[in-house]
Order: C-alpha cells, then structure tokens, then sequence
C-alpha cells in the first residue's frame, strides 16, 4: 500500500471517529426530555476528554485536539443559543 493511502485510509478513519463523537454529543443534546445543563457539562466533558486521548494515542496536534470543542462552540452558537433581538 503506497503512503498516500495509507495515510488516508487514517485520516478517514480519525474524521470517522471525530463523526462518531460528535453526533453521539448532538443526538443527546436532541433527545427528549431534554438533557438539563449539568448533563450537558458532564456530557460535554466525558465526550471531549475521549477525543482528546485519542488524539494523544494517535500523536495528532493540538489544532486536532482542540477541534471537539471549536465544532461543538460553533453549532451550539447557531442551533442552541436563543437569538438575541437588536
């Protein structure tokens, strides 16, 4: 296998579990009755803090580590957070 699909092939399967990761977080954040704010911490936190060490375990950067959070910061603003009226 040449080096340029293998490191696809990994590439693919990293955004696959980074998907994985983050639609678990979105589908519980959409369940009903709605999860109340400390289990959307504690859920925020055990989901980040998985991500995290697999980006440990794979010697990914800090950008990729960083990515949960700026993903989730970004949706939470345009799907979660009341529009303000001005």
């Amino acid at each position: 296998m040449s080096i340029a699909r293998r490191k696809r092939r990994e590439s693919e399967r990293r955004f696959a579990y980074f998907g994985e990761l983050l639609m678990g977080f979105y589908e519980f954040l959409e369940r009903t009755p709605k999860p109340s704010d400390e289990e959307v911490r504690t859920t925020f936190i055990k989901t980040r803090s998985k991500w995290v060490k697999y980006c440990v375990a794979h010697q990914l950067s800090k950008e990729a580590s960083d990515l949960f959070t700026k993903e989730v910061a970004s949706s939470w603003k345009t799907r979660y957070t009341a529009p303000t009226e001005g």
